[in-house]
């Protein structure tokens, strides 16, 4: 469908599970090992092996199916275990995430002369920041049942940071959404 030209607007948002696998149970990052150099080790492992290789295909094929005029919006990550005690626990998260970051934003970077030259908008939204100090308010990560995924609140920062982005690069006002209605929608709760 990106290669008709019927579409607009793609985020994306990819990289995450690489590493996020890492923390399930019998894994090297799994509970307290989170701060452990063998989980260090398995990140940067995951991190140079996946995705390194894997972001800069995607993004690649999306800008080369892409038709002129579609904006495509790119995630950077927010460390869910920033809460503001600047722990062990934070700054080992802080180091993964801000790595793979590096990995998105350089893959921006290489394929943002193929995306100027086939009139295709390549944006980077950075969560990280938004997150930061944030993320026991904006993840589940202090839930009973910890849970690294935004809470409801968490998706309405992720929403307006993508909705302005978008309105950025368009010059479209405050109330304008891509053609497609269903991709920007207000949350509720």
């Amino acid at each position: 469908m990106l290669a008709t030209g019927g579409v607009n607007l793609v985020t994306l948002d990819s990289g995450g599970n690489d590493i996020l696998h890492l923390l399930d149970r019998g894994q090297p990052c799994a509970a307290t090992a989170l701060v452990s150099d063998t989980c260090l080790t398995a990140v940067q492992g995951a991190l140079r092996g996946e995705t390194s290789a894997n972001i800069p295909r995607v993004l690649t094929a999306l800008v080369t199916a892409a038709t002129p005029g579609t904006q495509i919006i790119v995630l950077t990550y927010p460390n869910p275990y920033s809460v503001g005690t600047n722990s062990i626990v934070e700054q080992r998260t802080d180091a993964a995430v801000q790595a793979l970051n590096t990995i998105i934003t350089g893959a921006i970077a290489a394929v943002q002369p193929v995306a100027v030259a086939r009139g295709v908008t390549l944006t980077t939204v950075d969560l990280f920041p938004l997150f930061a100090g944030r993320s026991d308010r904006l993840t589940h990560y202090l839930d009973a049942e910890s849970d690294v995924h935004p809470t409801d609140a968490g998706y309405a920062v992720i929403a307006e940071a993508v909705s302005a982005a978008y309105r950025h690069t368009t010059g479209a006002n405050q109330t304008s959404t891509p053609d497609r209605p269903y991709f920007i929608s207000p949350l509720v709760g």
